[in-house]
């Protein structure tokens, strides 16, 4: 009898549903030969195919694919310079360059602080969170840094480059179907006017007197918000 890939219990199963449609119908004149080329295809490994979606190789060692949702970029250019940054929460740092200015910062989460350099200009924050707000504190350079974001209001307001900071935003969680955010406001005594598309991540508009033509890939616009002193230097 030739049976290929198929388990004793299978070929225990098929046997006693013959025996049965015989007790029900009479006999049936089964051939112990109608098993003779009873073939079945063997089955293929259910997670063979979905390895390489389930894991990434990273320095030799297999991480969850959660690894790669939390790697994100933000490329494209405000004004006339290009902005190239990935913001890493896993390592916690946000790195790259704006407009030819190296960005390499360190977010401690334990010890609430951000260090790091925008160009020449070292960053010392204290910050203060919560699922409901964060709140800032520190320097930028020669420039004191200080804001509170506070999520379910919508808004940003503080200290930046020694002027008023103000953003306001409606984020729309839980509101079928809008996908466009909006945030306005004004930063270094100029106007804010940007447009934020939940489905592509672009964001365009206005800011600090520079057109924003930017692409937010793995991350949001909480992102951008909270860590928006790193764009605007």
């Amino acid at each position: 009898m030739k049976i290929k890939g198929i388990g004793v219990l299978s070929v225990l199963f098929l046997v006693a549903n013959v025996y049965a449609q015989t007790e029900a119908y009479g006999d049936l004149n089964i051939n112990r030969n109608a098993f003779t080329n009873l073939s079945v295809s063997e089955p293929k490994p259910a997670i063979e195919s979905s390895v390489k979606d389930n894991f990434v190789l990273k320095n030799n060692t297999k991480l969850n694919k959660s690894y790669a949702t939390r790697i994100g970029t933000i490329n494209g250019t405000i004004g006339k310079g290009q902005v190239n940054i990935t913001i890493n929460k896993i390592a916690w740092t946000i790195t790259g360059n704006i407009s030819s200015k190296e960005v390499k910062i360190k977010i401690d989460n334990d010890n609430m602080l951000i260090n790091g350099n925008i160009g020449n200009d070292s960053i010392n924050v204290n910050f203060k969170w919560s699922p409901e707000a964060i709140s800032m504190e520190g320097n930028l350079g020669q420039s004191p840094l200080e804001y509170n974001l506070v999520w379910k209001n919508g808004e940003l307001t503080g200290i930046y480059n020694s002027l008023p900071v103000n953003l306001a935003f409606d984020m729309k969680e839980g509101v079928a179907g809008e996908n466009i955010v909006n945030i306005k406001g004004n930063l270094n005594s100029a106007d804010v006017n940007l447009v934020f598309d939940k489905v592509s991540g672009d964001l365009k508009g206005q800011m600090n007197n520079a057109s924003v033509s930017l692409k937010l890939v793995n991350c949001d616009l909480y992102d951008f918000i909270q860590y928006f002193f790193v764009f605007v230097k």
